[in-house]
């Protein structure tokens, strides 16, 4: 008797094992048209849920429905889950969801408290879709650890941006406006991107230069006074301002990388002034003077890539740039390929690379 049971534990042992075999992984190529389905036609089943489970960056921008089951299977092992297809979810497939560590669910224009609760878990969470947020949902959704993106918001409460203030990273796009209260309270975040913005005071610039990374690409001017505030930030961006003094140039090149790309030319003093920068970005710039060159060419990484044609002598000066973007460049002398050779780390056109090579030292 005591046989037949061993051989009974041997034989369903054995069954289990085999019920339990790891599936055969499949290749790139395999997963890729598993995505390639799922996308076209909106929807997925378990068994492709249990292959993308394995993935760690999965994008299924058109999913469009998803059922509790599958989401629980689908974000077991995902770092980066993009569902950005999705116009609503349940309180429950947030709870699955937020087992991910980075999650954008950009297609949702509402979500209830028990769902932001439970997406405050994600480190990074992308929703781009919302269109308003509660108090309740500010305050759990002011947890998620990261990164936040709530770019569609178009109005804020006091109170809610206060709950906000303690992500790392917070993006706030859709703001027009602030009060001084709110830049006061955004003060605490490390990188903030407020590129909505069209107007902002001197208290408000005052408060945003406790800011490390500022974004306010929406603003066509600033005073000299917000330029000296805002020069206490480490990376600011300024792509809307089309025009600046010599004062504000003085007082930006304290910034440690600084953007201004929608500046279509600059002056001989601003760019002796902003050659005190270590990063600066002037890809606005179609044309600059051998003098601004020369000054330019004291920055240590420098994007110019609105520039369409250089002076040999131009090559020269730009040749001490440590780090030097030229896309723009459609072609160059062999002498200026010669001088420009001299860069360390040179981004410029394919058409120009082959005679940076011809010069470019092993």
């Amino acid at each position: 008797m005591n046989r037949i049971l061993q051989l009974l534990v041997i034989c369903c042992t054995v069954v289990l094992l085999a019920g339990c075999e790891e599936p055969k992984p499949l290749s790139l190529e395999e997963i890729q048209e598993i995505k390639n389905q799922v996308n076209q036609s909106g929807k997925i089943t378990h068994n492709q849920a249990v292959v993308l489970s394995r993935v760690t960056y999965l994008m299924l921008n058109g999913l469009n429905s998803l059922t509790e089951s599958q989401a629980k299977v689908l974000c077991k092992g995902q770092a980066l889950l993009v569902l950005d297809g999705l116009t609503s979810i349940t309180d429950r497939q947030a709870k699955s969801l937020s087992n991910v560590l980075s999650l954008s669910l950009d297609g949702l224009t509402a979500i209830t408290d028990q769902q932001a609760y439970s997406l405050s878990r994600v480190n990074k969470l992308s929703l781009k879709g919302l269109i308003s947020i509660t108090d309740e949902q500010a305050k759990d959704l002011g947890k998620v650890k990261d990164y936040l993106n709530i770019s569609s918001l178009t109005s804020i409460t006091d109170e809610q941006t206060e709950s906000l203030s303690n992500i790392s990273n917070l993006t706030l796009s859709g703001l027009t406006s602030i009060t001084d209260e709110q830049a006061e309270s955004l003060s605490k975040v490390e990188l903030l991107n407020l590129n909505g913005l069209t107007a902002l005071n001197d208290q408000q610039a005052e408060s945003l230069s406790k800011v490390e990374l500022l974004h306010l690409d929406g603003l066509t001017s600033i005073t000299d006074e917000q330029a000296e505030s805002l020069s206490n930030i480490s990376d600011l961006r300024l792509g809307g301002l089309t025009s600046i003094t010599d004062e504000q140039a003085e007082s930006l090149s304290k910034v440690g990388w600084l953007f201004l790309n929608g500046l279509p030319s600059i002056t001989d003093q601003q760019a002796e002034n902003l050659s005190n920068i270590g990063s600066l970005t002037l890809s606005g710039l179609t044309s600059i003077t051998d003098r601004q060159a020369e000054s330019l060419s004291k920055v240590e990484t420098l994007y110019l890539d609105g520039l369409t044609s250089i002076t040999d002598e131009q090559a020269e000066s730009l040749s001490k740039v440590g780090w030097l973007s030229l896309n723009g460049l459609p072609s160059i002398t062999d002498e200026q390929a010669e001088n420009l050779s001299k860069v360390e780390t040179l981004y410029i056109s394919d058409t120009c690379r082959p005679l940076i090579d011809k010069y470019k030292k092993p």
